[in-house]
């Protein structure tokens, strides 16, 4: 069984770099997550509204949802922030132990499952730091990883 973690579909922060707090996607951001397909036995997403839209917009089916805070973006702008959220510049540290506390819950309690997770560029690429070899995803990527490779 496998995990994909997808970045989320262009954000109005993506497309003109405007820093509001949980902002929407873009109409272009629509038309890609209707591009989006898929069948997983769980989707795990950020709880961002840019994640809950691309899910939304896409064609993934799954079986259950759930929304978790382990991966939100990592916290340096206005638009990583949910509203009546206050800003606090979140650590390397901190982004690593929610990482590892996904990790963790994937493999105690989904382990056999086919998994999609929505998430975010500066998360994915912190995650793929911790594997050893560092990616940017683009708008919609995704990546993949056995659920018994989900270590660091």
């Amino acid at each position: 069984m496998s995990t994909t973690f997808i970045r989320h579909a262009e954000s109005i922060f993506n497309a003109i770099e405007e820093d509001i707090v949980d902002c929407n996607i873009t109409i272009k951001g629509i038309s890609h997550a209707n591009k989006l397909k898929g069948t997983y036995d769980i989707v795990i997403c950020s709880p961002l509204l840019r994640c809950k839209n691309t899910l939304k917009y896409s064609s993934i089916k799954y079986n259950d949802i759930y929304y978790m805070h382990e991966v939100r973006e990592f916290i340096e702008d206005n638009c990583d922030l949910l509203k009546n959220e206050d800003f606090k510049q979140e650590t390397k540290e901190s982004v690593k132990q929610r990482i590892s506390s996904l990790f963790n819950y994937i493999h105690r309690h989904h382990a056999h499952k086919n998994i999609c997770v929505i998430t975010h560029s500066m998360y994915m690429w912190h995650l793929t730091k911790l594997k050893g070899d560092p990616l940017m995803l683009d708008n919609t990527e995704s990546y993949t990883i056995k659920n018994n490779e989900l270590i660091f």
